[in-house]
């Protein structure tokens, strides 16, 4: 399996619940959805800084 990247990771993830179990099924859904969330916050955070690192730069 190729390495994904985390949107295509979350994406495969969603897709992926129908066919599983529903115990299992909810499972992957959550841990899908905590990592597109703290993926979102990290890309945020990131972003912050680089607009904090221009100002300083100036």
């Amino acid at each position: 399996m190729r390495r994904l990247k985390v949107t295509e990771l979350v994406a495969e993830a969603h897709a992926s619940v129908p066919e599983l179990p529903a115990k299992h099924g909810r499972l992957l859904k959550e841990v899908a959805t905590r990592l597109e969330a703290t993926y979102a916050a990290l890309s945020e955070s990131l972003a912050r800084l680089d607009q904090q690192r221009e100002g300083n730069a100036q």
